[in-house]
């Protein structure tokens, strides 16, 4: 009924454990940019470290924030900025960070070890992460050129295998 199958492959995303799956859309940053979230590594539950939650396509040198909820994506995405929230409330922030890269350029990078970080964050919302568990995540980032002087890349969808 309401489980998400965002690979579109006809099984219920939380039914496979150790998946990434991109969604929703980018903002355009006023220079042109288009920042793109996404995972490496292995989304373990029971591991301490080894998955990386990284942004490329930020302006250089930009301040980001990436922040994720348990809850689900926001159906249907709310428009903020050029692009779109894609993340239900309440949201977990994991701090924030200066992306590289070079000013005035698309070459900005932000990583984030999400497992790392967890651990001296166990008041985190679902920290420790169990396997099963889905977490959806996105990058905000400083845009002072745009309307709303900020933006946000698309959206991560990640399962936790054990």
């Amino acid at each position: 009924g309401t489980q998400t199958d965002f690979n579109l492959n006809s099984i219920p995303d939380n039914c496979e454990p150790g998946i990434t799956v991109s969604y929703c859309t980018s903002g355009t940053s006023s220079i042109g940019c288009v920042a793109t979230i996404g995972g490496s590594g292995v989304a373990s539950a029971s591991a301490t470290s080894g998955y990386f939650v990284t942004t490329s396509g930020v302006e250089g040198q930009r301040q980001t924030i990436t922040f994720y909820s348990l809850l689900g994506p926001k159906t249907p995405p709310t428009p903020f900025g050029a692009g779109f929230l894609c993340v239900k409330s309440p949201t977990q922030r994991t701090g924030n960070l200066q992306a590289s890269g070079t000013p005035g350029l698309c070459n900005g990078l932000v990583s984030i070890a999400i497992l790392d970080w967890a651990q001296p964050h166990p008041a985190g919302q679902g920290v420790p992460f169990a396997s099963g568990e889905q977490v959806w995540l996105q990058t905000w980032y400083r845009d002072p050129s745009a309307p709303a002087t900020t933006n946000l890349s698309d959206g991560l969808q990640v399962t936790f295998a054990p």
